[in-house]
């Protein structure tokens, strides 16, 4: 049989999966709040239960994300800072100098391919990179460790040295 597995999403466009089998999942708002969310069976992640305030991110019913991401110069609670997270890459091990766990996320709406260093307790973004400016729809991981990435018009390779 099938069923739902969680809900309360909204445009959640990719999903990827750690080591232990935990899935990390994008989320795109309306017009702000684009999450990164750690995604548990049964678990409602709160859309279209209405924000506390313009303020926050949070609602009032749901999960929490486990870090929001925005255009520079915003808030993620601010109108007008969604991204438009296309995709989304987890890396047990970082990648190159940047340490891991962490979550590379291609931004359809600003173009970047952003790497977000996560820590474990709480479970969050701790810190974030731009890695390409000219990122559309989608990023992989090789075997040699590279990734690739879409843009407009080709397919791009990032090495860890890059």
């Amino acid at each position: 049989g099938y069923g739902v597995f969680a809900y309360g999403l909204r445009n959640p466009f990719d999903f990827d999966f750690d080591g232990d089998g935990r899935i990390f999942a994008i989320d795109n708002g309306p017009q702000a709040c684009d999450e990164i969310n750690l995604v548990v069976e049964g678990e409602d992640y709160g859309w279209p239960s209405p924000r506390l305030s313009q303020d926050t991110c949070e609602r009032r019913d749901g999960e929490a994300a486990i870090g929001y991401v925005a255009r520079e110069g915003h808030e993620p609670a601010q109108n007008g800072s969604t991204v438009g997270p296309s995709s989304i890459l987890y890396l047990t091990d970082g990648l190159g100098r940047l340490e891991g766990p962490g979550a590379v996320v291609c931004e359809v709406n600003t173009g970047r391919l952003r790497y977000h260093q996560l820590v474990e307790e709480p479970l969050s973004v701790e810190a974030s990179y731009t890695l390409a400016e000219d990122c559309f729809t989608d990023v992989i991981q090789l075997a040699d460790g590279s990734l690739l990435y879409t843009t407009q018009s080709s397919i791009e390779r990032l090495t860890a040295n890059d």
